[in-house]
């Protein structure tokens, strides 16, 4: 499992260092309290997870919301429930969980995710590259030009 900060920016008091952390699952899912206090704050997670495809494989990123005390906390929130959401599936969690420390609480048009990525890639290559490959399962929508 890799535990990444997913934005650097001065107004967060996340460590601004890439970190590791490793841990297994202990717990079901339903073990965990929901009882939230004030020292919680909110997280945003994505898990990456392999499924079955015609062709190979295929990879689904989920982005969860969490209260925690901390990164770890909410990763191991999100693993816990990466766990259930599998559970009788031939879906596989790929051990990748990318938390994001939520700057205000979640609301219409807030920010829950943010992951900066450098490359040597012109922006049309790195679209292609990584979100725009042709092999995404997704609905298109249909432009007013």
């Amino acid at each position: 499992m890799h535990l990444t900060k997913a934005r650097r920016d001065d107004r967060s008091s996340f460590n601004n260092q890439v970190q590791s952390c490793s841990h297994q699952v202990h717990r079901h899912w339903s073990d965990r309290p929901t009882i939230h206090s004030e020292d919680q704050q909110w997280y945003a997670v994505r898990c990456v997870l392999q499924l079955p495809a015609d062709a190979g494989f295929a990879y689904e990123e989920r982005i969860t919301l969490w209260r925690a005390t901390s990164a770890e906390d909410a990763i191991e929130q999100a693993e816990l429930e990466a766990s259930r959401y599998v559970d009788g599936m031939d879906f596989k969690y790929m051990k990748l969980a990318q938390p994001f420390h939520l700057f205000e609480p979640p609301d219409h048009g807030k920010e829950v995710f943010s992951l900066i990525r450098e490359s040597d890639l012109p922006p049309n290559d790195y679209l292609s590259a990584f979100f725009d490959t042709g092999r995404e399962s997704q609905g298109h929508i249909k432009s007013e030009n």
